[in-house]
């Protein structure tokens, strides 16, 4: 995911930078600085560059948003990075054991109320 946002962001900048470069180019059309022939050449390239681009960054954007929401038997995943501090070995939890452990907090919870 974090190679999609910045595939993302990097598009979007060069989005920007072509527009900010046809611009350019369009004043100095103007001015006289460049022909018309090399003007409609030179725009033509950018504005299908900017095109690719940004067909990329939607499918980039779509492929984030599936990444983030993807759902495994009704129930989102998301996935975490963990860091210990601790030396040792630690045994992690299956996903079985921590319904489990949750099932008896729940039972313990009730039984505290209705005493």
């Amino acid at each position: 995911m974090k190679v999609l946002r910045q595939s993302i962001d990097k598009g979007e900048q060069r989005i920007r930078q072509i527009d900010k470069a046809i611009e350019e180019l369009f004043e100095d059309n103007i001015c006289g600085k460049i022909t018309d022939e090399r003007f409609i050449k030179m725009t033509t390239s950018y504005e299908e560059e900017q095109k690719n681009l940004t067909a990329s960054v939607e499918n980039w954007k779509l492929e984030l948003e599936n990444a983030q929401q993807q759902e495994v038997n009704g129930r989102n995943r998301v996935k975490v990075d963990i860091y210990f501090t601790a030396v040792g070995i630690v045994n992690i939890p299956t996903e079985t054991e921590i319904k489990a452990a949750m099932e008896k907090i729940q039972r313990s919870r009730k039984q505290a109320i209705t005493t």
